[in-house]
């Protein structure tokens, strides 16, 4: 699997992931400025290079999925919705379609692409390194489990296999009809629908958002990543299916997380999980802003 992956790598874009790479560019250029010694930035890379390797296996799955397992799954996923709900919830969303309404979804579904690293960076930042590890095992097992999935049930989604049933125009405004096109063009006929990682994503930052941050960040978080949700059916990216399993993918880790942090550090690593975070950080004015965010006990 591995030796097929990187046979395929066809550019750094595609190696680092676009929006996740920029995004964490950014950041670690910010943590290096105040980072101080060396070794503390070397930590802060490590302990955020889980998040650029997941979305650097995840931008070489492209074509990779339908050469493991070329048999696609949508119509059964389409039976099971239509079973479980009665229709195809892409469809049944149509009656709302309204040019404003459009334009928040789709600019909620691209907020995917900052809402998980952004609530990961506000952890790191107030200092809650244990939620934080909880916090990224969560996220990085919900990737890999999903990438299982996507090779065990490859779908491309309603915006494909229901096209010729939609009624309605979803490219209501210039904005909508840009962000279509970019997600179009960067993702097609890509083979990710089940489960909807965008959904379990999300999830997991939305649940730690609310456990250990504070209203003034978890309101805002989880009302954008509920309309994320919402939005990845509204915009016929997934299938209702696809989000049921996303949101169960999400609850597990989140569950697991915790035990599997504390199973790695007493069973198999033996030493303290302390050692591998920055002892001496010279952000201290950082710090004092995000201190707001910080859930207070």
């Amino acid at each position: 699997m591995v030796s097929i992956v990187f046979n395929r790598i066809p550019s750094l874009d595609r190696i680092t992931g676009k929006h996740y790479f920029r995004f964490f560019t950014y950041t670690l250029l910010v943590f290096l400025v105040f980072g101080g010694r060396f070794r503390s930035a070397a930590k802060i890379i490590r302990n955020f290079f889980p998040l650029i390797l997941m979305t650097t296996v995840f931008e070489n799955l492209g074509d990779v999925v339908t050469m493991i397992n070329p048999h696609y799954a949508d119509q059964a996923l389409i039976r099971i919705d239509k079973f479980l709900f009665g229709g195809d919830a892409s469809l049944w969303m149509q009656q709302f379609y309204t040019p404003w309404l459009s334009n928040l979804m789709h600019s909620a579904y691209t907020s995917y692409y900052f809402l998980p690293p952004l609530v990961a960076m506000v952890l790191y930042l107030t200092g809650q390194y244990r939620n934080f590890r909880n916090f990224m095992v969560a996220v990085t097992f919900t990737g890999f489990i999903g990438y299982i999935g996507y090779v065990l049930v490859p779908a491309i989604g309603p915006r494909f296999t229901l096209a010729h049933l939609y009624t309605k125009d979803l490219k209501t405004g210039y904005l909508v009809g840009k962000m279509v096109e970019i997600i179009n063009n960067y993702e097609p006929y890509r083979a990710d629908c089940f489960p909807s990682l965008h959904t379990a994503h999300t999830l997991v930052a939305m649940i730690f958002s609310f456990r250990y941050l504070s209203k003034y960040f978890s309101i805002p978080v989880n009302i954008l990543g509920g309309l994320l949700i919402i939005s990845t059916m509204y915009g016929r990216y997934h299938y209702a299916i696809d989000v049921v399993a996303g949101i169960g993918l999400a609850v597990f880790n989140v569950a697991m997380a915790s035990r599997v942090n504390r199973f790695w550090y007493e069973k198999v690593f033996y030493d303290n999980w302390e050692n591998h975070y920055p002892e001496k950080i010279k952000w201290s004015r950082i710090k004092d802003l995000f201190r707001f965010f910080r859930k207070k006990n």
